[in-house]
């Protein structure tokens, strides 16, 4: 007889326990805040979401994941390219988008 699996809970990731992921997302949080142009940051977000893909997460529950941060990072990115610049304004957004997506990943993928 086979066994009916949920179609969310077979990927790599769902079966890393819960402290390997919690350690990964320490390290990948430092690495990140090394990071100093916002074009590594975009790559990073793009592996982020990439990462969802793998946990078998659909795009739509990523957003709404995201959803609720909007309206404050268009605030931070306003404020940060006014006071200090543009470039600087994206970094951090980016960088909290990023780790937001991965904080929610480990969220949503462990039990």
């Amino acid at each position: 007889m086979s066994e009916i699996r949920d179609p969310f809970t077979v990927s790599p990731i769902h079966r890393l326990g819960a402290g390997t992921k919690l350690v990964a997302l320490a390290v990948v949080a430092s690495g990140i805040m090394l990071l100093g142009d916002w074009r590594e940051l975009v790559v990073v977000l793009a592996v982020a979401l990439g990462l969802y893909r793998v946990a078998k997460i659909p795009m739509r529950q990523a957003y709404q994941q995201i959803s609720p941060l909007k309206w404050l990072l268009v605030l931070i990115f306003v404020v940060q390219g006014f006071i200090e610049s543009w470039d600087l304004a994206a970094m951090v957004v980016l960088r909290i988008a990023a780790l937001a997506l991965l904080a929610m990943l480990v969220t949503l993928t462990t039990r």
